[in-house]
């Protein structure tokens, strides 16, 4: 029992660094980017610790990221399957445009305003 113990906490620090480093990328951040979003909380050597698996990602961390990258906290820690899925499922393009949708939520509501009322006008023209 202790052994699978072991093994859950191993795969959940897996997917919580895979889902970082991709969450990070699929913002266009760096980790000198990313870090600078936190306020220089967060060295770039950590994050990078994160994403590499030699940190285990907690929690208050997992949910200060997660507010710079467009992703939930759940996510993050590898609890929510349901996204992952989700994203793996869409076609190249489809995938580069959630990314840059990610971008624009970074950039505050007045900017994703701006980009939503294209889209729908782009929608509602065709």
């Amino acid at each position: 029992v202790r052994c699978t113990k072991y093994r859950q906490v191993i795969k959940i620090k897996d997917t919580s660094s895979q889902r970082l480093k991709k969450s990070r990328e699929n913002a266009g951040l760096s980790l000198t980017g990313l870090s600078k979003k936190t306020g220089g909380k967060l060295l770039p050597s950590r994050i990078s610790n994160y994403e590499q698996g030699t940190r285990q990602l907690p929690v208050d961390v997992a949910a200060s990221l997660s507010k710079h990258l467009g992703v939930s906290t759940e996510y993050l820690l590898g609890l929510d399957d349901e996204y992952s899925s989700k994203i793996e499922n869409l076609g190249e393009s489809q995938k580069e445009l959630f990314a840059i949708l990610t971008q624009v939520s970074l950039k505050g509501n007045e900017e994703a305003s701006k980009v939503y009322r294209m889209i729908k006008a782009y929608l509602d023209s065709n």
